[in-house]
């Protein structure tokens, strides 16, 4: 009996001592692996394709969670991935156009975007929301109890609304605070991945005056050649100074010829580790410094992007980690080879590495006289706070610098293949132009602007206000006035510095304005105008934006182009456009009652959706579209 009792007390205890540890690792391994509550959300069970996965860089933004590929067409369903309940859902006809937010049990949140319909209990939802709001974009959050859904739970077909550039499923999986997390880590088997990362390019940038790569100041790409999963570079490097690395990699994936992004990057030099940069989880408030983190002059410049593997000044991305204040930088001693490892992982985990060498640069005399042109094509280019000055010449004038009120003599840096380089330091002072032989080049600087600071500044017929945060880093600020086409054009600095929070302009026009009502500043980056808007406060145009270069005051007095398609049961279509500032509303009226449209900007066209779909669309119905300059064109028919 003692016996028995004794082995009793000894299995409780026992089981005492044990429970903790049983609940430790049921806990860990609940949140460690949520994948095991998730169902895929197109196609579960089968072999599924990406068009995108987590990190990728994009235009001011790195892609969160995965682009699923529905074979080039709208229609498949879409699955929930856990039961739970819609807690957002989103219309536009940019962005993610029809999406849907799920929040689950376990806090997780699956978004589910660029549908192209939801299933009825949510579409009757949103319609009536719209209905109440009188509006076709929504930004609405039900109820715990409003739309519950069920795991594997139809929710929606895959579609192409909003900003998609072809039919697919955008997919994320979000935490309490918004992070967006790679789905990868989610276990799921519908995603097949054994393909290592690939390296393309590597980039090597001096960083200060006294660096060079090669015996040049600047920037020296070269082409990583691999044979089998051993990636090297044939050329030989040679730097000196403090200088930093890029980097372009892609990735692969089974049984497709698509590229992806790398979502992780370690840089070793003399094996230690000196900069990581991962991507598995990242704020969307955070996004935009992307500009930071990739050479932001050169993409702009090449359409190319180079990931930075340092932090850039500015940079507020916290998906770094670095040994040192050089944040990724190093210095090239003179007489000792650096031995530089990088390794970069995709999104499955899945690793590659480049091993190489950086020479230090040899000593030797530098030889001016090796041209046999004299003073020609004076060329200038700003890298990061040195003013780089090249020009063909058969010995070294020096470089003349005019500054208000004074001058500065410059000697040769360095001269290499038939061109002769000057280099100046920016923070000494902003020169007004520079002379070189017999050859001049004026600049346009008006004033250093720190980054991260407040900064005003008023300038012949300009104004700016620079906010804490507008900008990520020091820039030296130009402007000059011309006209083009008999249009006044105000170049405000150049579009290849990004701007990371809205910044102020006003500008005073120095030539009459017709119709101040529908007059507005439009940049000239690209091939054709873009809205910028302003208002006028007395004789100056005000104006918030994120950009820097070409700005022009243009009238717009036409009004929006609307065109009948067709008008089938309930539903009626149009096609309206803008040629010049673009559509800003529109709204439908039928007998007189607030009708629902739809919007889809890719193809210009909208069209009507009744909130009792089995009522006949008749009567005389009246749309109204306006253009963001105010012109609206009233359209009437009899339906």
């Amino acid at each position: 009996m003692k016996k028995c009792l004794k082995w009793k007390l000894n299995k409780f205890v026992f089981f005492i001592l044990l429970f903790p540890t049983l609940f430790t690792f049921t806990q860990n391994s609940f949140s460690q692996n949520p994948q095991e509550k998730f169902t895929f959300p197109i196609k579960p069970g089968e072999q599924n394709f990406l068009s995108a996965t987590m990190g990728e860089l994009r235009a001011n933004h790195f892609h969160g969670g995965y682009d699923v590929k529905t074979d080039k067409k709208t229609g498949y369903p879409v699955y929930s991935a856990m039961e739970g309940y819609v807690s957002r859902i989103k219309i536009s006809s940019y962005g993610y156009g029809n999406a849907v937010y799920i929040t689950h049990p376990n806090n997780y949140v699956t978004v589910y975007a660029h549908l192209d319909k939801f299933n009825t209990p949510i579409g009757d939802y949103a319609r009536k929301k719209q209905y109440e709001l009188q509006s076709f974009d929504i930004d609405i959050y039900p109820g715990k109890n409003d739309l519950p859904v069920k795991k594997g739970e139809v929710i929606a077909l895959a579609g192409n609304s909003g900003s998609s550039q072809g039919p697919h499923l955008h997919y994320e999986i979000r935490d309490t605070n918004d992070i967006v997390l790679n789905p990868s880590d989610f276990g799921f088997k519908e995603i097949h991945d054994k393909v290592p990362p690939v390296f393309d390019k590597i980039a090597v940038t001096t960083l200060d005056i006294n660096a060079r790569v090669n015996d040049e100041f600047g920037r020296q790409e070269y082409k990583v050649t691999h044979s089998g999963n051993v990636f090297s570079i044939p050329a030989k490097i040679t730097a000196s100074g403090l200088i930093g690395l890029e980097l372009q990699a892609y990735d692969k994936k089974n049984d497709i010829s698509n590229h992806y992004g790398i979502n992780y990057i370690k840089v070793l030099v003399d094996d230690k580790e000196i900069f990581v940069h991962n991507l598995s989880r990242f704020s969307f408030d955070e996004t935009r410094y992307i500009n930071a983190h990739i050479d932001y002059p050169y993409y702009y410049s090449t359409g190319k992007r180079f990931e930075r593997l340092y932090v850039a000044d500015g940079n507020k991305l916290n998906t770094y980690t670095y040994s040192d204040p050089l944040k990724g930088r190093f210095y090239i001693q003179p007489g000792k080879t650096s031995k530089v490892k990088i390794i970069i992982k995709d999104d499955f985990n899945i690793e590659s590495s480049l091993t190489f060498n950086i020479h230090p640069s040899p000593a030797k005399a530098n030889d001016v006289a090796i041209s046999s042109f004299a003073n020609s094509t004076l060329t200038s280019e700003i890298l990061e706070n040195t003013l780089k000055l090249t020009t063909e010449c058969t010995e070294d004038p020096g470089a003349e610098l005019y500054f208000k009120g004074s001058s500065q003599k410059i000697s040769a840096s360095y001269a290499k293949g038939g061109i002769i380089t000057y280099l100046y330091d920016l923070r000494k002072g902003l020169p007004d132009s520079v002379k070189i032989g017999s050859q001049k080049k004026v600049f346009s600087f008006i004033q250093t602007v720190p980054g991260s600071s407040n900064e005003k500044i008023n300038f012949s017929n300009i104004s700016m206000d620079f906010f804490t945060g507008s900008i990520t880093d020091t820039i030296y600020l130009e402007y000059k006035k011309e006209v083009k086409n008999s249009t006044p054009v105000y170049t405000i600095h150049n579009p290849e510095v990004s701007i990371y929070d809205s910044i102020r302009i006003g500008i005073k026009p120095t030539e009459p304005i017709g119709d101040k009502n529908k007059s507005f500043v439009y940049l000239f980056n690209g091939s054709s105008p873009k809205f910028e808007g302003g208002k006028w406060n007395g004789d100056i145009i005000e104006f918030k934006t994120r950009n820097l270069g070409k700005f022009a005051i243009l009238e717009d007095t036409t009004r929006p182009a609307v065109r009948f398609l067709s008008n089938y049961g309930n539903s009626a279509r149009f096609i309206i456009s803008d040629d010049l500032s673009g559509i800003e509303s529109f709204r439908g009226t039928l007998d007189g009652y607030w009708v629902l449209l739809n919007y889809d900007h890719k193809w210009n066209v909208i069209w009507t959706e009744r909130l009792d779909k089995t009522v006949p669309l008749k009567g005389n119905f009246v749309l109204e579209v306006k253009d963001k300059a105010g012109n609206i064109n009233t359209f009437t028919i009899q339906l």
